[in-house]
């Protein structure tokens, strides 16, 4: 037995920049193997996203007035365990002099937005997030596998 130390369960409310408004539900206290996965409720539809430590599996798309799931293609040729693309991203980008994506910027966003969720909770009150974020280029399709840029 491992004592925990964290909640193990979050949730909140997320106010966007771009006007949307997002809830967040994060709990370690799950005992089926079905629900380690994403699932984005929207005003246009809903979206079942496998677990992101597989990296493959199907996502399925339920659009509003449809009565069943719909299996979307997967956009890159990575269905495996690709921990490793991060890295090469590093690489490549430091070698031709462009930013690469998942940099300290990106990294410390994520913990201030994972983290003002207790803080709130503490205080009482709702957490601004000060830390700065701006969306890099996505990663373009690439001609051969392996390749990037």
């Amino acid at each position: 037995m491992i004592d925990v130390e964290v909640p193990t369960y979050i949730t909140g409310i997320l106010d966007f920049d771009n006007g949307a408004v997002g809830t967040l539900f994060t709990t370690f206290d799950v005992h089926y193997p079905t629900q380690s996965r994403f699932e984005i409720y929207g005003s246009e539809g809903t979206l079942l996203v496998p677990d992101p430590n597989g990296f493959g599996g199907p996502v399925f798309l339920l659009r509003q007035g449809e009565s069943s799931f719909k299996e979307m293609p997967l956009l890159f040729d990575y269905p495996e365990n690709s921990r490793g693309l991060g890295l090469a991203d590093m690489a490549k980008a430091l070698t031709s002099g462009r930013t690469f994506r998942a940099d300290c910027q990106q990294t410390y966003h994520v913990l201030d937005v994972m983290t003002a969720f207790e803080r709130s909770s503490i205080s009482g009150c709702r957490e601004a997030i000060m830390s700065p974020f701006e969306k890099k280029e996505p990663m373009v399709y690439p001609p051969v596998k392996g390749i990037l840029d």
